[in-house]
């Protein structure tokens, strides 16, 4: 049975530890991040999988500069392939902690807003954490997830809910 713990109990413990090691946010990275994501045309949605594509390959990108583990995991879809890109800091075994955020975009817009915000603060506490990842002692698992928009969210399709199987 998988054991899910509140967010403040989550949040504090990936806090301590950052802030134990006297790390913290690079503004230039969040908003370099955001730029890049927000610049792709078309936009990052499921009817622009170029666009999807390179939003992917930057982020997977920015995951192989750090010192943790990378997964991709692809999904298909009715016309092509997407994926969800996971870095893996910690012990194998034992409790995990999953971060998410997600990458897509719903219509034709820029997502600045929850999309590339919420990616550009996944990298860069992708950047701190491999600062520390040798002192942690649990399994931290930073996730960039897909099809997160209509029309797949809610469904069996959308990305978060691959994780739920792992």
């Amino acid at each position: 049975m998988k054991r899910f713990l509140p967010t403040s109990i989550l949040l504090a413990t990936l806090t301590a530890g950052l802030l134990a090691a006297d790390l913290s946010a690079d503004s230039s990275a969040l908003s370099a991040h955001v730029s890049f994501l927000t610049a792709l045309d078309p936009p990052r949605s499921v009817y622009h999988l170029s666009s999807l594509d390179s939003a992917s390959s930057y982020i997977e990108k920015q995951f192989r500069r750090l010192s943790g583990n990378v997964e991709i995991r692809q999904h298909r879809v009715s016309h092509g392939s997407v994926r969800n890109l996971i870095l893996s800091f910690g012990p194998e075994s034992g409790p995990r902690v999953i971060v998410g955020a997600h990458y897509d975009v719903a219509g034709n817009q820029p997502g600045a807003d929850d999309n590339a915000s919420g990616i550009a603060g996944l990298l860069e506490l992708a950047r701190m954490l491999s600062q520390v990842s040798d002192k942690l002692t649990k399994r931290i698992d930073l996730v960039a997830y897909t099809l997160e928009e209509p029309p797949f969210f809610r469904t069996e399709y959308m990305g978060a809910s691959s994780m739920l199987s792992r």
